[in-house]
């Protein structure tokens, strides 16, 4: 009788296992891979962005930090990651199609081994001078400076290979203006001397001129942007005074070439409605960046014309890696 009993309950049991189902397995992180250390403006964009995803796709999102130099580290590692590996790199004008200009030793192709899923946002660059400097406009600078001979200029930037010095000669290219470039190493040393007039020029993200242009004691001149800078609607385009200088500084995602379509595609439309959000949107524009939300191939397109643009200003002003 006892025997009968345990084997009834055996196959009750059984039966009841049967039934149960097994608990889903958890879904695999998504990683998104920072050039540079914690802290940073692109560490804290990737943390905004990432957040959002996680709260869209149902699935943990990671942020990992592998500074190095021109973002190889970061970028090596995304370029090599499979088919089936859910990483993506949050890159910039300075990591991605500059260094390509710039003749580093990278040990991928920018153009061929990333696969562009959305533009995040704009940093434009905004010229700025001492206010000592005679010129309230764009066009008494260009005035002043052609007037005067070559080498009575020098501008200011945050250094060599920066944003801001490809900026700088570029403009000096499409103006035809006669200009010196003096680097500093970052954007505090040189802020101190465009303030004491130590020179009087300078190159600078719209959120770092910002709060010295409200003060007066900087004059912002234009800005290199398709649009107008959220944080200084007042200064115009360089289109708008009559330079042809679209390209602005931006930060974007990208992911390995091998990643299937699919899920580019889901990704950059995931990407682009957080961008739309209110919330995303205010967190970017209070660390002065501009949303935008590109799809894949506008976003590849972006990056096309910044590599051709920038390589033909290193070439034009010899910059080159050290």
């Amino acid at each position: 009788m006892l025997k009968r009993l345990l084997a009834a309950f055996g196959i009750c049991a059984l039966a009841w296992l049967a039934g149960t189902p097994s608990p889903a397995p958890a879904a695999e992180p998504l990683k998104i891979v920072v050039a540079f250390a914690p802290g940073g403006g692109s560490d804290l964009i990737a943390r905004v962005l990432g957040k959002s995803l996680s709260d869209s796709l149902g699935r943990p999102v990671v942020v990992e930090n592998m500074p190095g130099a021109f973002g190889v580290v970061a970028g090596r590692h995304v370029a090599n990651a499979g088919a089936n590996d859910h990483t993506l790199m949050l890159g910039t004008t300075g990591t991605l199609p500059i260094p390509v200009a710039m003749g580093v030793n990278l040990p991928y192709d920018t153009l061929e081994d990333f696969a562009p899923i959305t533009q995040v946002g704009l940093t434009p660059i905004v010229l700025v001078v001492n206010p000592s400097l005679p010129a309230k406009t764009f066009e008494e600078f260009a005035s002043t400076l052609k007037a005067s001979p070559p080498d009575s200029f020098f501008y200011g930037t945050w250094g060599v290979g920066s944003v801001g010095h490809f900026a700088g000669e570029l403009l000096k290219l499409r103006a035809h203006l006669a200009m010196t470039h003096v680097p500093y190493k970052g954007s505090g040393p040189l802020v101190s001397d465009l303030i004491a007039g130590h020179v009087k020029i300078g190159f600078l993200e719209s959120s770092t001129a910002l709060p010295h242009v409200r003060s007066g004691q900087l004059r912002a001149l234009a800005v290199a942007s398709p649009r107008r800078a959220p944080l200084l609607p007042d200064v115009p385009t360089f289109s708008e005074v009559g330079v042809k200088f679209d390209e602005a500084a931006w930060y974007g995602i990208v992911g390995s070439k091998s990643m299937p379509a699919a899920e580019v595609a889901r990704l950059s439309a995931s990407l682009r409605e957080a961008l739309n959000s209110k919330e995303v949107k205010e967190k970017l524009l209070s660390m002065g960046v501009a949303p935008t939300a590109t799809s894949p191939g506008e976003f590849g397109k972006i990056l096309q014309n910044d590599v051709a643009v920038w390589s033909q200003v290193a070439r034009a002003a010899s910059i080159k890696a050290d």
